[in-house]
């Protein structure tokens, strides 16, 4: 009697048929999970920016009355030109208003392509809480009025043994984000390089309204970098005053020069090494509409309405090509 069984040919075909169809399996498994990654980091990252607008819708004064950074808001605010000479001046106690120290908190400024990461940097924009000195007859114009609150996003603080000594760091918070599963921004070049970019979310020393602008120079404001030069140069120890002639830096250098910009959109694509090479990359708008503009693009009056906004493929596929 014959016993029936399989030939080593059959065994080989199932197995090699076995094979492809698992392959297939695991192609299409990879597929679905790399492409969900990539749509989580998408939603991360809108959600991240839409939080920036919330912090400086619903903002919290950080900063202790007794922090030793307290009695200057800002490295802005802590010298005055008297008689050709500028000088130091503390912010008296007088200054602090009840709940709060005499700095507020005016929003945040969030950078893109710092030390040419995809990191993306929230810093506290912060200035002097009085307003007696801001001409508030006629509309309201954002830009002259941080000026006049000396808003900035860094200090200086003087040793807690030696109040003739400073160092200079930040004024307030710094919040980062890193995009989840190997995400980057990207331009919206063919050349897909680093996107390099910031936008200044703030409430009206004036008003409250708030409002966005674009940063309009080269590249991003590389605060961390100016952080490192200036600690190298005037390292810890240094005189309160030899900080003096840095106080227009960084956001006040940016105000004055008239290279914050309301009224223009923010565009930028998100790339991922997990994307297949006929995959589209999607891009994220962030955007505002307002009232009236002068010349200059500088804001003028009415409200202002901002979105940052993940477009649609069809969209994402004219700004963000392959």
């Amino acid at each position: 009697m014959k016993t029936k069984g399989f030939t080593l040919i059959e065994v080989a075909l199932f197995l090699a048929i076995s094979g492809l169809f698992f392959a297939a399996i695991m192609v299409n498994i990879s597929s679905t999970v790399s492409h969900r990654r990539y749509t989580d980091s998408l939603n991360d990252l809108v959600e991240n920016l839409r939080s920036a607008y919330s912090a400086t819708s619903n903002v919290e004064n950080v900063r202790q009355k007794d922090e030793e950074s307290s009695k200057y808001c800002t490295i802005s605010s802590a010298y005055k030109t008297v008689g050709g000479s500028t000088t130091i001046v503390e912010n008296s106690d007088s200054d602090n208003y009840p709940g709060r120290t005499n700095c507020a908190v005016y929003g945040q400024l969030v950078t893109f392509g710092e030390q040419n990461s995809s990191r993306v940097h929230r810093y506290d924009i912060i200035g002097l809480a009085s307003v007696d000195n801001i001409d508030i007859s006629g509309l309201d114009d954002t830009i002259d009025a941080l000026e006049k609150v000396q808003a900035n996003i860094v200090t200086i603080r003087p040793q807690k043994t030696n109040q003739s000594l400073c160092k200079v760091g930040l004024a307030g918070n710094m919040n980062t984000y890193d995009l989840r599963w190997g995400a980057r921004i990207e331009d919206t070049t063919v050349d897909k390089n680093l996107y390099k970019g910031a936008i200044m979310i703030v409430r009206s020393p004036v008003s409250g309204t708030i409002r966005s602008f674009k940063y309009t120079g080269t590249g991003t404001l590389e605060i961390q970098q100016w952080l490192n030069d200036i600690n190298t140069a005037l390292p810890d120890g240094s005189s309160c005053t030899s900080f003096a002639s840095r106080k227009d830096d960084l956001l006040m250098t940016a105000l004055k020069n008239n290279l914050m910009k309301t009224s223009q959109t923010t565009e930028f694509c998100i790339g991922s090494d997990d994307l297949q090479s006929n995959e589209q990359r999607r891009a994220v708008r962030i955007s505002s509409s307002s009232g009236l503009y002068d010349s200059g693009a500088a804001y003028k009056g009415g409200m202002s309405e901002t979105s940052v906004e993940l477009l649609m493929e069809e969209d994402s596929r004219l700004k963000c090509p392959l």
